[in-house]
């Protein structure tokens, strides 16, 4: 069925029930073909239609699809494109398939050099913007059919990558295969979890809209235990639905799984379909043939087997033959290259580089063309298929095919590479690539600097997860490279070294395996891996290895001070059966579900730094204006944490990265405790409750008390690792909402993804030396109580005038100009020693917020306490916070990203000297995370941009030292930012 009339009969046969769900966003099917209606509109006054094509770029959401379908009604092709593509591949691909138009998101990081290809740009609010009056009708926005549905891209051998052009008639074909196989019951809300560059999202979208069922929109597959609906379907590549079972179940009320782009293993579909009455279906094909080719509905009889699932039979209409290599058919158990012909098999790549290629071809009077895939299948006696593998230097890396020869071919033209080989290798993880290296004679060249240009060039997925630099590629007899050898490399050392067989090197060997599991690879020079040079993430990984498995609690001081691996083995037999008891539950290192920004790596290594500090809890005492019962409070408290995956957060080390993954909340057992005494003895008890320290491998990451008496007071004790991740007026008013039954928006943006982790070891490192000399006094003290006191610094006039001319100059924004001059300032005062301090920056409304159900919320001061007097009190403990002021989600994003995004500004050259010293790539925003990360302060900085003038707020406990401080800060940054806007005025 062709994909308009298929939207035309949903609209109108299905109008009022859900076709979309996003988060608290729900979009009938009214209003979704209102919206592609409008789309539409605007894309064709801007004279898109059949023979066109228009990329898009933007943030999951319902946008998404409506684009797709709007595409779809005026006849142009769809170019679906990732955001994490880098710029020089979208900039190629743009070109390559002659874009007529890219619809972008407004705070697209890359935004500025992608108005710069020659592609008209149009961003999301734009099109919004070009929307007519009202929505139009059918009649005034008819549906055009086009020759091209989509565009997608694909790895090719010579370093480029192909466009396959997938027609109107193919995808009307494969709409068809999907009504016909799957039923109204499994798409009721079918969750949408793939990326959009991957040719199964058209499945994932197409499939539900068949059937009148909604489509639940979800970031990635990690996040479906977030979902309130009650899933009936999930599509993925097995690599990740093994990821997801490693610690969390399936939906309950899944009716179906389709399995698709990597062999499903027997031992995954029995996990799969363990005490679950679904259908698990395994779901094979190519890009060129549009999604899929063959499926296979998984019967008890795979589940005894133990191998791999067949791929089963083609779909009906097309052929699927097995032909050896001089082109005549395998029989039935006879390997072979798998050929499809049919209505599915594309015309060929789009690409002028690759148009040529071999891989399609027309029999004399076939009616469809046939596609080579370069997969070797094998067929049983009844025809079922069975992949066995590629037969070329492709393989599947998250179920998208990558090819190994374009890797190569990048990896060649890198500085100081020789000679390289890319090479793939299957894991309990899944595919993994490794990139083997000689470097030149003048031997430049360097794995982390590798790795950088590839990704720069190449898709995430492409990008090799280990670069080893080799003194000579290993060949074997027939003069091929030998994969086996290199890869041994990254093996873990043999039991037969050169050693001699006592206790000493048993220690080491067993040193040398937790170090095999913490790292990447050995050092290729000594076959060992290295112990000196290992990231801060891996000594932790490290230190909790040996504690997990040797019961050792080696301090990382210790650590930094062995030499090598026999001088580590001693250190752990001296200290072997003084560890603390390793936390219940401690989880396995296993691949991770999301990255922490570098914020949170900071917070999460002072906890290292101080186990069992209490340092990083935030304390708020809450009051409200009228009696709560106590099941009423828990209850909100437990629909926060379950609404707030901030709240329910665990961070974990999984191969040797921090990684941080969201509890499903029905497993969670939040209770409502109670402070039972009043009075001084109350006083200590709250103390205590506020003072014990989290686990942040433990899920929960805020703990609730009642206190007695009226009106009705609650104390809640946060770890700031959530609150660096969740505003707290963010939770302070999901609660209200849900005390006084009010439909609770959905959640602001997280501050905690700012950014991506980046570099965050060497910065870390510079602070922390400078920081050490400082004496613990030196910091400034912590008075109990809430009092503050305040300095503020006013630009009006002229000086005003010229900070709004300097931002336009500058390309950044006024919290970018603050926030430089700000951080010059304090990165001068600690590279003189003369203070140990740094602080946040934040924006805040003429007045504070206040939650209506509260009259006073009060943040106490849960420290300072440490374990290890040898670890400075400013690096472990002082922490304040004034709630009234803090409103991080009022920050834009777009300040941020446009600051970081423009390392040409003229503004950047000015103000970075200070801070790139540790690091030379580090952004200001970088450098103020790790600093504050490292020496907490009780200070903040606010901010307030008006018309007509600029206000600057610090705001801290008062004293004599702090009083100084403060007020000689605010003098130099006024300075700086008069030398800014004079550089940048001079430049």
């Amino acid at each position: 069925m062709d994909v308009n009339e298929l939207l035309r009969r949903a609209a109108h046969g299905h109008g009022p029930r859900t076709a979309l769900i996003d988060g608290t966003t729900t979009v009938t099917y009214t209003r979704l073909f209102a919206t592609v209606l409008s789309h539409a509109h605007a894309l064709r006054a801007r004279g898109l239609g059949p023979g066109t094509t228009v990329a898009v770029c933007v943030d999951r959401s319902p946008d998404t699809v409506a684009l797709f379908l709007a595409t779809q009604w005026i006849g142009a092709a769809y170019l679906p494109v990732d955001d994490r593509i880098p710029p020089a591949r979208l900039t190629f691909m743009l070109a390559d398939a002659g874009c007529d138009l890219l619809v972008l998101e407004d705070d697209h990081p890359d935004g500025a050099a992608l108005r710069e290809t020659g592609t008209p740009v149009l961003t999301r609010s734009g099109l919004h913007a070009a929307h007519p009056g009202g929505t139009p009708t059918e009649a005034q926005v008819p549906a055009t059919p086009g020759p091209v549905a989509y565009v997608l891209y694909t790895s090719g051998s010579t370093g480029l990558p192909k466009a396959v052009p997938v027609s109107a008639a193919n995808l009307s074909f494969f709409t068809d295969w999907l009504h016909d196989t799957y039923t109204p019951e499994e798409m009721a809300n079918a969750a949408f979890t793939i990326s959009v560059g991957f040719d199964v999202s058209f499945a994932e979208i197409l499939a539900p809209l068949v059937h009148g069922g909604a489509l639940v929109l979800f970031e990635d597959l990690f996040r479906i235990g977030d979902s309130t609906v009650p899933l009936t379907s999930l599509a993925n590549v097995p690599g990740n639905l093994a990821r997801h079972l490693e610690h969390h179940t399936l939906p309950a009320g899944l009716k179906v799984v389709t399995s698709l782009g990597e062999p499903l293993r027997v031992e995954l579909a029995r996990r799969i379909t363990a005490g679950r009455s679904l259908r698990l279906i395994n779901a094979y094909g190519p890009t060129e043939a549009t999604v899929y080719t063959t499926h296979h509905v998984v019967t008890p009889d795979d589940l005894d087997g133990t191998t791999t699932i067949p791929i089963g039979l083609p779909l009906p209409g097309v052929t699927a033959e097995v032909l050896a290599p001089d082109g005549t058919p395998c029989t039935a158990g006879e390997p072979g290259e798998l050929v499809v012909t049919g209505p599915n098999v594309t015309a060929g790549y789009l690409s002028a580089h690759a148009r040529d290629s071999t891989a399609f071809f027309r029999r004399p009077g076939a009616a469809h063309p046939s596609y080579r895939t370069g997969d070797v299948v094998v067929r049983d006696a009844s025809g079922v298929l069975t992949c066995l593998g590629r037969s070329d230097r492709q393989c599947k890396v998250n179920g998208i095919r990558v090819d190994l020869q374009e890797i190569t071919t990048h990896l060649l033209a890198c500085p100081g590479v020789a000679n390289g080989h890319v090479a793939a290798r299957e894991t309990p993880a899944g595919t993994r690539l490794a990139a083997f290296v000689t470097a030149t004679p003048e031997g430049t060249a360097h794995p982390e600097d590798i790795r950088a240009k590839l990704a720069a060039v190449l898709p995430r997925y492409s990008v090799p997860h280990d670069v080893l630099i080799v003194p000579a590629l290993p060949a074997t007899m027939s003069g091929k490279i030998d994969e086996e050898a290199l890869f041994t490399l990254l093996a873990r050392p043999g039991a037969d070294t050169d050693t001699a067989a006592s206790a000493a090197d048993s220690g080491a060997d067993r040193i040398e395996d937790i170090l095999a599991r913490c790292t990447t690879a050995p050092d290729p020079a000594s076959g060992h891996h290295r112990l000196h040079g290992l990231t801060s993430l891996e000594l932790i990984a490290l230190r909790r290895r040996l504690l997990h498995e040797h019961a050792t609690d080696v301090p990382l001081r210790e650590i930094y001070r062995c030499e090598d691996v026999a001088a580590l083995a001693d250190l752990v037999r001296r200290r072997r059966g003084n560890a603390r008891p390793a936390p219940a539950g401690a989880p396995a290192e296993a691949p991770g579900t999301q990255a922490c920004g570098v914020g949170e790596q900071n917070i999460w290594l002072a906890d290292m730094l101080a186990p069992g500090s209490c340092g990083n809890n935030e304390v708020y005492r809450l009051t409200f204006t009228r009696e709560i019962s106590a099941d009423r409070l828990e209850k909100a408290l437990r629909d926060c944490v379950r609404d707030l995956p901030a709240l329910r957060t665990a961070y974990l080390l999984r191969g040797g990265q921090l990684v941080k993954e969201a509890a499903d909340p029905a497993a969670l057992a939040f209770r409502l405790g109670h402070v039972p005494a009043d009075g001084p003895r109350g006083d200590a008890a709250a103390t205590a409750v506020g003072r014990r320290p989290f686990d942040l491998a433990d899920p929960l990451k805020m703990r609730a008390y009642l206190l007695p008496g009226r009106p009705t007071t609650l104390l809640l004790v946060i770890h700031h690792i959530a609150i660096d991740a969740l505003a707290v007026d963010v939770l302070l008013e999901h609660l209200e909402n849900l005390l006084l039954d009010r439909p609770a928006p959905p959640p602001r943006a997280a501050v905690g993804t700012w950014r991506a982790p980046a570099e965050p070891d060497a910065l870390r490192a510079w602070w922390q030396q400078r920081l050490s000399p400082l004496q613990e006094g030196s910091a400034v003290p912590v008075p109990p109580g809430d009092t503050a006191d305040r300095r503020e610094l006013r630009l009006t006039g002229p000086a005003h005038a010229a900070l709004l001319a300097t931002t336009r100059k500058a390309r950044t924004s006024v919290f970018g100009v603050l926030h430089a001059a700000l951080t010059t300032v304090l990165a001068r005062r600690l590279a003189t020693g003369a203070v140990s301090l740094a602080t946040p920056m934040t924006k805040r409304s003429d007045e504070d917020r206040q939650v209506a159900c509260l009259t006073n919320v009060v943040p106490l001061v849960a420290g300072p306490r440490t374990s290890d007097t040898s670890v400075p009190a400013h690096l472990a403990e002082l922490r304040h916070g004034l709630l009234e002021t803090l409103d991080h989600s009022d920050v834009a994003l777009s300040d941020l990203r446009t600051f970081q995004a423009r390392p040409d500004a003229p503004l950047v050259h000015a103000m970075l000297a200070e801070v790139r010293r540790p690091a030379p790539g580090a952004t200001l925003f970088e450098a103020v995370e790790v600093f504050t990360g490292i020496a907490k302060l009780p200070l903040i900085f606010l901010f307030e941009d008006r018309p007509d003038a600029l206000r600057l707020v610090a705001e801290f406990v008062p004293g004599p030292q702090a009083t100084a401080f403060v007020e000689s800060v605010m003098a130099a940054v006024s300075g700086e930012i008069e030398a800014i806007t004079a550089a940048v005025t001079d430049h």
